[in-house]
């Protein structure tokens, strides 16, 4: 990442201190690393990344049938991109950290969104 920025502006940026959590932060049940182990040399990385992101869809399918609210944050750069980071979640060189989900159970008498939707007849093209 330091490349793409300028060293310096990425060693004041590494001096930083990270942001104390706030009272939200603190209130989750827990946070589930999303990390993709790249094969570079097997599949393209945006096959890689589809498949995490299914993977993420389906553990979101999951929990909202048994009512655990969740959602997936790409979270604060510069801790997620961290080398310390990295080296807490035993993460070698071919493996990103793509962000945490983010669940809990959500507080007495909030229930999921509801909301309408459109057929999807107006989402569907066909082609032939």
């Amino acid at each position: 990442m330091c490349e793409r920025e300028g060293a310096e502006r990425c060693r004041r940026r590494r001096r930083r201190p990270l942001p104390l959590p706030t009272a939200a932060l603190l209130q989750v049940s827990c946070y589930i690393a999303i990390i993709m182990q790249r094969h570079p040399d097997k599949v393209p990385e945006w096959e890689e990344l589809a498949a995490v992101a299914s993977g993420v869809q389906n553990l979101q399918l999951m929990a909202a049938s048994l009512g655990v609210a969740g959602y997936w944050s790409s979270w604060q750069a510069v801790a997620r991109d961290a080398p310390a980071m990295a080296e807490f979640m035993g993460m070698n060189g071919d493996s990103r950290l793509l962000g945490v989900y983010v669940c809990g159970m959500p507080e007495a008498g909030v229930g999921a969104r509801s909301g309408t939707r459109q057929p999807w007849q107006s989402k569907v093209e066909w082609r032939v």
